[in-house]
């Protein structure tokens, strides 16, 4: 249920996605993106670090009320905190950035992505509050009921032809948005109805004060690496045709949303596991936890990372239309980030667990590192190799995939010196059956001559299931031990 809850949200955001770039446009698109992202910049001041310390709190034992109380009352300064640092980022973007003359963003559209990014923001007191109490289907609905209510509503702005221009297009999308996350956040309320509130213990209020003064820097790092690069990629393009370069590249990174997506729910699932073995001290079980972790996540994002790879030009032209084809190499750059991304995650999640924050900072630093020196380099085309098609998009899809690579590998490093957590020895065979089926679908097309439509791409996307699944099934990767023993690691105390 948790696993079909979240890849219902991934299908419906992408479903959002595709109707904004078919009906409305690249332009439009793109400057969404660059009002979520460059709100998002400094969006982890609305949190710092508390989710984090909630969950790390009721982990320990401490009482689930005092802590859902305590984070709470600080969930609701954050929030305050939050909302006086966007306007004073819309402050900065109106008086020094906004390009002159008409452009698609209206200070009144800002204002209201601010008010989605608040909402979202409030919505994760419940949504942590379910998720620890152990109810992670309820914790699940406000994501899914925000992408449904995306969905519907743009759609039905588009039935009704209410989009006149590229403004009002933008205000109207912000506005979905808004609308989407209140219906989520009000069924999400009533879901957690249950939960009790009271003034927090002092004890409670200093462990959360250690905690997050700790983790802090990491949750800073990890938020600018989300969203520094489209900000970076639409500052350096012409003005002419920036919020449309952005439009294309953002639409190339949120097709790619289910390799992360299976990560998500893998580590959510196994982090019980985990944390079971870190408080008895079984060094040993924590270690093979995590290469299991690392084996689920490539048995299940390795095959989507290597069909976006494959198909990515197509992909973009039969779904988005032909002016988003020729992103099909940011695809596959993004993709293959997108993979190493969501292989980091459960060493992420081992470090937060035992502490780790020292490394979890130079970690992330490293990342980010990587991702600004790159950015500059490459993404302005007059720097280095300007004949070379390493600049704009490709140069930040470039940066990204670098960025995410060292980061894995710092993290990677770390886990292998801790606990000696050598690579699952079955990802080998994973790494097999995706190249069986990548070769496989490639003979097909040559050999038939098949020219790639939606339908085509949606039936390749079906026989790549089995050509996948069967070589996996003759190596017994599919038995009924495994389904055994990940039902064993995912049970609760």
């Amino acid at each position: 249920m948790v696993m079909a809850s979240g890849f219902a949200s991934a299908i419906a955001s992408t479903l959002a996605l595709f109707l904004i770039a078919r009906e409305m446009g690249a332009e439009i698109l793109g400057s969404l993106g660059l009002m979520l992202s460059f709100l998002g910049l400094f969006s982890f001041v609305g949190d710092m670090g508390n989710a984090l310390a909630f969950s790390r709190l009721v982990e320990e034992g401490h009482d689930f009320d005092d802590c859902y109380s305590g984070f709470f009352l600080a969930k609701v300064k954050l929030t305050i905190a939050q909302a006086v640092v966007s306007g004073v980022m819309i402050g900065v973007y109106l008086l020094f950035l906004a390009p002159q003359g008409h452009t698609p963003v209206h200070p009144m559209s800002m204002f209201l992505v601010m008010g989605y990014l608040l909402i979202f923001n409030i919505a994760q007191i419940w949504v942590m509050g379910l998720g620890l109490e152990g109810r992670e289907i309820g914790s699940e609905l406000y994501e899914v009921l925000e992408a449904i209510g995306k969905v519907v509503l743009i759609a039905g702005i588009l039935w009704i032809g209410l989009v006149r221009g590229d403004q009002e297009a933008v205000f109207y999308l912000s506005l979905i948005y808004v609308f989407a996350a209140t219906l989520g956040i009000m069924i999400l309320r009533n879901a957690s109805r249950h939960l009790r509130r009271a003034r927090p213990s002092e004890e409670i209020i200093v462990a959360y004060a250690d905690i997050t003064g700790k983790l802090v820097p990491f949750v800073a790092l990890g938020c600018l690496v989300l969203n520094l690069d489209k900000v970076v990629l639409w500052y350096f393009t012409d003005p002419n045709s920036a919020f449309e370069t952005l439009g294309i590249y953002f639409a190339a990174q949120r097709v790619t949303i289910f390799i992360g997506t299976s990560a998500i729910v893998i580590q959510g699932l196994l982090a019980v596991s985990m944390s079971r073995h870190l408080k008895k001290g079984e060094k040993e079980s924590v270690s093979e936890t995590l290469r299991l972790m690392e084996r689920y996540i490539t048995l299940a994002a390795l095959p989507v990372t290597a069909f976006y790879v494959m198909f990515s030009s197509d992909l973009l032209q039969a779904f988005l239309g032909d002016r988003f084809s020729d992103a099909g190499p940011v695809v596959s750059l993004l993709a293959v980030a997108g993979l190493f991304t969501a292989l980091a995650s459960p060493h992420v999640l081992y470090l937060v667990r035992d502490r780790k924050y020292g490394a979890l900072t130079v970690s992330s630093g490293i990342a980010l590192g990587t991702l600004v020196t790159i950015l500059f380099l490459l993404v302005p085309a007059e720097l280095i190799l300007p004949d070379m098609d390493i600049h704009g998009m490709n140069g930040a899809a470039i940066a990204m995939l670098l960025s995410s690579v060292l980061g894995f590998a710092a993290y990677r490093i770390y886990t292998l010196r801790q606990l000696d957590c050598r690579p699952h020895p079955r990802i080998l065979t994973h790494i097999l059956s995706v190249g069986i089926m990548v070769v496989s679908m490639k003979f097909l097309i040559r050999y038939f001559e098949i020219t790639l439509g939606w339908n085509w791409i949606l039936f390749f996307a079906l026989l790549g299931v089995f050509l996948y699944g069967i070589p996996l099934y003759l190596v017994g990767e599919f038995l009924r031990r495994d389904f055994k023993m990940f039902k064993d690691l995912t049970r609760e105390d």
